[in-house]
C-alpha cells in the first residue's frame, strides 16, 4: 500500500470536518451520504506499537479513531495510507447561535487598596443579653487582666503543654494530643 501526506489530501479534497458518531452508523444520514459519495476517511489513533496516527479512505466499522468527512471526493486516494496527519488542518463545525451558551462575565473586582466606604464604619453595639443566658456565657480574661497581674510561671507552663498538644495534632497524633490535654485539665 502506498502512502500520501495528509496535507496533499487536504489540498485536493478540502478541509475535513470531524464527524462524531452519536448513533449507529447505519442510522446516521450524514455519514451514509458521505460514504456513498466517497468523502469519508477513518483515522486510526492511539496505536499500541507507538506508531503515528494514519488514515485510510472509507469508513471502517469498529476501528478506534476519528471519522473525517471531506467536502470533495477521496476516490483517487482509495488504496493509499494517509500519513502526517496535521490536526490543525481540520475544520471544526460551528455551533448555531440558538445552541450556544451565553458568555459568562466574571464579576468586577475593586482595585486593591481603594476604600469601599467613604464614611467611617459605625461602631457595633454589643447585643443585649437575655436574663437566662448568663449561665451559658463564659467570660474570658482580657489582655488588660494579663498586664495587671503579670504572667506567672504556671501560665507559661500551661501554654507550653498546650503547644505540645497542638504540635501532636499537626503531626496526626490525635490520641497523644487528647491524652496530653486531659492531663492538663486534670492537673
Amino acid at each position: 500500500m502506498s502512502t500520501i501526506r495528509f496535507s496533499k489530501v487536504v489540498e485536493a479534497a478540502g478541509k475535513p470536518v470531524v464527524h462524531v458518531l452519536w448513533v449507529d452508523p447505519e442510522k446516521d444520514p450524514v455519514l451514509k451520504k458521505a460514504i456513498d459519495s466517497e468523502r469519508v476517511m477513518t483515522v486510526r489513533q492511539g496505536l499500541p506499537n507507538g506508531k503515528a496516527d494514519y488514515g485510510t479512505v472509507g469508513f471502517q466499522k469498529g476501528v478506534s479513531g476519528q471519522i473525517l468527512i471531506f467536502p470533495g471526493s477521496l476516490k483517487r486516494f482509495v488504496d493509499q495510507r494517509v500519513t502526517g496527519l496535521k490536526y490543525d488542518l481540520l475544520e471544526w463545525p460551528t455551533v448555531p447561535k440558538s445552541q450556544q451558551v451565553d458568555k459568562v462575565v466574571p464579576p468586577k473586582r475593586s482595585a486593591k487598596g481603594t476604600p469601599k466606604q467613604t464614611q467611617a464604619p459605625a461602631v457595633a453595639k454589643p447585643p443585649a443579653v437575655a436574663e437566662g443566658s448568663a449561665a451559658t456565657v463564659i467570660k474570658f480574661p482580657s489582655s488588660e487582666d494579663d498586664d495587671a497581674g503579670g504572667t506567672t510561671a504556671a501560665i507559661e507552663e500551661l501554654k507550653k503543654q498546650v503547644s505540645f498538644a497542638i504540635q501532636a495534632l499537626e503531626e496526626g497524633k490525635q490520641v497523644a494530643a487528647f491524652k496530653l490535654l486531659s492531663r492538663i485539665i486534670d492537673s
